[in-house]
């Protein structure tokens, strides 16, 4: 025999329960004593007083307060969703951007669309398109090349647009990097200053704006301290471990007096770091080696490894705040290039002659 389910049936009868109403912006206010213009700047990611959004947050909980995003949306003609374009997944520091970009934007109280262009550039313009057909309120940036027609497209449509990491040519718009010149100098005068005259260097390929910018940082260190740039010692291939092992397979197939070698990126790093090992090199013994972009993992190594790295968690911030100013702004605002230091450490897989 079935029970009857004692929340709807009594004595043949059927009670209805009464449904649950949501609370509102109204109940938001009176629970806390603010007013609606107060609730309203919270919940759009405005600045605050520390007690106001200390009891604003509290009053959310306890009445379980949710936003009508589609009314909003209605009403303000914004979706509260930013969209993000990263050239790879398969990048430890492409990721560790997106993670701290879409960390921001949700402090902020945006939803995030992420899609990865997988380093193709008929993907990054269908990214665009469908950022921009979604009607995202803007969109955070990091090209795969200079060129970038898919951001010449979207500033087109007039939404808001972040470049990170390069600007593209032709194109005003806000832009977060790094000075890559100037991290590329100090690894290689730190290099120098070690005793090292041979450095090599593994590069992604020599068209793209990193590489440029940090050539330039390359060739400024050598010439200050009177040394030749040997072009032998320079490769060039895509950002990828196969790369990687392409790239330093042939630096030491050339059989130079290579004494140290720098490697430009992360995926680049694990590749070369595999030849190395599986030609019978030592590091630092036969080869003192220096990367970029390590993130979090190059203390794992034996020995550790020494690395230039960006501030991930700065050009994160500073992307999501800037798209947040323009977009609240209505656009309007002028346009702003923030560019941010890199920070060398030195360890175990460097060693001085």
């Amino acid at each position: 025999m079935t029970c009857p389910r004692r929340d709807y049936i009594m004595t043949n009868r059927i009670v209805q329960r009464s449904p649950q109403v949501a609370s509102t912006i109204k109940d938001v206010a009176k629970s806390t004593g603010l007013s609606i213009a107060t609730i309203s700047k919270y919940l759009n990611g405005g600045n605050l007083l520390e007690p106001n959004r200390i009891a604003i947050e509290a009053a959310i909980r306890k009445l379980g307060y949710r936003v009508n995003e589609a009314a909003r949306g209605l009403k303000t003609n914004m979706t509260m969703t930013i969209g993000v374009i990263a050239p790879s997944f398969n990048s430890l520091y492409f990721m560790m951007i997106v993670s701290w970009i879409e960390k921001t934007l949700t402090s902020y109280g945006y939803a995030s669309i992420i899609l990865d262009s997988r380093l193709d550039k008929a993907n990054e313009m269908a990214n665009a398109g469908f950022l921009v057909n979604k009607k995202v309120d803007g969109i955070i940036a990091l090209p795969l090349s200079s060129n970038g027609a898919a951001f010449r497209f979207i500033a087109k449509e007039g939404v808001p647009l972040i470049l990170m990491d390069k600007p593209v040519r032709g194109l005003s718009c806000d832009l977060v990097k790094v000075e890559n010149r100037k991290g590329m100098y100090e690894a290689v005068s730190a290099l120098i200053g070690l005793g090292h005259k041979a450095i090599g260097l593994v590069s992604m390929p020599k068209d793209t704006y990193t590489a440029i910018e940090r050539m330039k940082g390359f060739r400024q260190a050598h010439e200050e301290a009177g040394l030749p740039v040997d072009d032998r010692l320079i490769e060039y291939e895509d950002v990828s471990m196969m790369g990687g092992r392409l790239a330093m397979s042939r630096l030491l197939d050339s059989k130079s007096k290579m004494t140290a070698v720098i490697v430009n990126n992360d995926e680049l790093s694990f590749g070369a770091l595999q030849v190395i090992r599986e030609r019978g090199f030592s590091i630092p013994g036969d080869i003192s080696f220096l990367g970029f972009d390590i993130y979090g993992i190059a203390e794992a190594f034996n020995p550790a490894l020494s690395v230039v790295d960006q501030p991930i968690d700065a050009l994160g911030k500073h992307a999501a705040e800037l798209i947040v100013k323009r977009v609240t702004s209505g656009n309007k605002a002028e346009y702003e290039t923030i560019s941010l230091e890199m920070s060398l450490c030195l360890r175990g897989s460097v060693r001085k002659l």
